[in-house]
């Protein structure tokens, strides 16, 4: 189990954790905090869901997973689904390798 550099560091659980045998990785949820602790993208849903993918790849980095390693990812928010206004964010899913799934039901 691990913090990666790039996470805050939370007292209470590990950013990653890796299981043995085949390799599976368990990346807690992420959410608009930068290394720091501190909020990203104030008011800016766009940035704050760009900021979750950089640090789900950097926990997934950490865990030495390559692009080819990462699985599909359907874009949640607290209450659920969610439909992220502008491109950026949308850009930065695919820089980082993650496929975005539909979600269920």
């Amino acid at each position: 189990m691990m913090n990666p550099e790039g996470l805050p560091e939370i007292d209470v659980y590990r950013q990653v954790s890796v299981a043995t045998g085949s390799k599976l990785v368990f990346v807690a949820g992420q959410v608009a905090w930068d290394a720091e602790g501190r909020t990203v993208g104030e008011g800016d849903l766009a940035a704050q869901t760009e900021r979750c993918y950089l640090n789900v790849a950097t926990a997934l980095d950490a865990a030495g997973a390559s692009r080819s390693d990462r699985g599909s990812l359907p874009p949640r928010g607290c209450l659920g689904p969610v439909e992220v206004p502008g491109r950026g964010a949308e850009r930065r899913r695919r820089s980082i390798g993650v496929r975005t799934v539909p979600p269920v039901g």
